[in-house]
C-alpha cells in the first residue's frame, strides 16, 4: 500500500521540519503482532513478497548499506566507560551491553563480513521490515504498510519473518544473506537501545518496553540455519 503521490508526483510534502505521506484508507485488519501463524498467511507472505521482488526498482529509491559501522563495538565499549545516570533503566542498560561487548563486536565483524558478500547477490526492492504487524489483511490477501524502509537490497531483506515462523521452505533464502539481516536487525535495535538510555528518560511503558526489547537480543542465541 504505497503512499499517495502529490501533485508534483512525490510521496512525501514537508512538514514542520520533516515529511509527511499519506496513503489510502482501507477497509482491512491488521494481520497480527509475531510470527505468521497459519499456511495461508504464509503463502500470502510468499507470493506477495515474490512479486516485490520481481518489479522493477523504482527510479530514486535508495540502496540497502550496513546500519552500524565497523568500528560499532570499540565505539559502544568507549560509551560505556562512564556511568548512564540518565533514569532507572540507564546503569541497568549500561550493565547489561558491558557484559555483552565481546559478542557486540563479534556480532559487527560477522555482519561487515557478509555485507561484503552482499555485493555478489541480485538486488531488488525490498520493503525492509514486512513483519506481520505491517500487514493488512484484505479481501484480496495482503498489503504491506509502513514504506519509508523500502530500498534495493538482496531479497533476503525481507525474509526474516518468514524463516523465523517456520516457513524457510516457500522463502528459499540464501542463508548467508538471511545471517546478514538478522544480523542487522539485533545490531540496529542495540545501537538504537544504547542511544536510548544514554538519554534522560523517565521509566515510561515505552522505556520499559525498549529496555525489555534490548535484553532480549543481548540474550538470544546466535542466528543458525533452520533444520530441514
Amino acid at each position: 500500500m504505497a503512499s499517495v503521490p502529490n501533485r508534483q508526483g512525490r510521496c512525501t510534502a514537508p512538514l514542520a521540519g520533516g515529511s509527511l505521506s499519506c496513503v489510502p484508507w482501507t477497509d482491512a485488519e491488521p494481520a497480527r503482532s509475531g510470527p505468521i501463524d497459519s499456511d495461508r498467511l504464509a503463502r500470502q507472505n510468499a507470493e506477495a513478497l515474490a512479486r516485490l521482488h520481481a518489479t522493477t526498482p523504482p527510479a530514486g529509491i535508495p540502496s540497502w548499506r550496513p546500519r552500524v559501522g565497523e568500528d560499532f563495538g570499540d565505539s559502544l565499549a568507549d560509551l560505556l566507560r562512564s556511568p548512564w545516570q540518565t533514569g532507572p533503566y540507564g546503569e541497568r542498560a549500561r550493565s547489561a551491553l558491558a557484559r555483552r561487548i565481546d559478542a557486540i563486536r563479534r556480532w559487527t565483524d560477522a555482519y561487515h563480513e557478509l555485507s561484503r558478500r552482499a555485493a555478489e547477490h541480485p538486488w531488488v526492492p525490498t520493503h525492509g521490515e514486512p513483519h506481520t504487524a505491517n500487514q493488512l489483511v484484505t479481501d484480496q490477501g495482503i498489503v504491506f504498510v509502513d514504506w519509508e524502509s523500502l530500498a534495493r537490497a538482496p531479497r533476503e531483506r525481507d525474509l526474516g519473518t518468514l524463516v523465523d515462523s517456520g516457513y524457510a521452505e516457500l522463502a528459499a533464502p540464501d542463508w548467508e544473506m538471511t545471517e546478514l539481516f538478522d544480523l542487522e536487525w539485533r545490531l540496529g535495535e542495540i545501537a538504537e537501545y544504547a542511544v536510548w538510555f544514554t538519554q534522560p528518560h523517565n521509566g515510561t511503558v515505552s522505556d520499559r518496553a525498549a529496555f525489555d526489547d534490548l535484553i532480549t537480543e543481548l540474550k538470544r542465541s546466535d542466528w543458525t540455519r533452520p533444520t530441514d
